[in-house]
């Protein structure tokens, strides 16, 4: 009797295993397909960020107009802090 409920468990882990390896297939294929659609503009917003945290002057996201970003030293990190 017990060898019958080692291999019901066994299997009913197997029957899950497989449930979590199609969600996991579908996942991958809906995270492949999210990022052909948004690629660019993901890869735009990222790039204005990074522009943006490296001090470059102006930063442009989007159609948005550019935005002003100017650099700090720790000279002027004090005044502009408070901005």
């Amino acid at each position: 009797m017990k060898i019958k409920n080692v291999s019901s468990k066994n299997r009913k882990a197997g029957v899950t295993m497989t449930e979590y390896l199609i969600l996991l297939a579908l996942v991958a294929v809906a995270s492949l397909v999210m990022t052909m659609a948004f690629g660019k503009q993901v890869k735009t917003v990222f790039k204005a960020s990074i522009d943006a945290l490296g001090g470059t002057k102006t930063a442009t996201i989007g159609t948005a107009a550019p935005t002003t970003v100017e650099a700090s030293t720790m000279d002027t990190f004090a005044v502009t802090a408070g901005n």
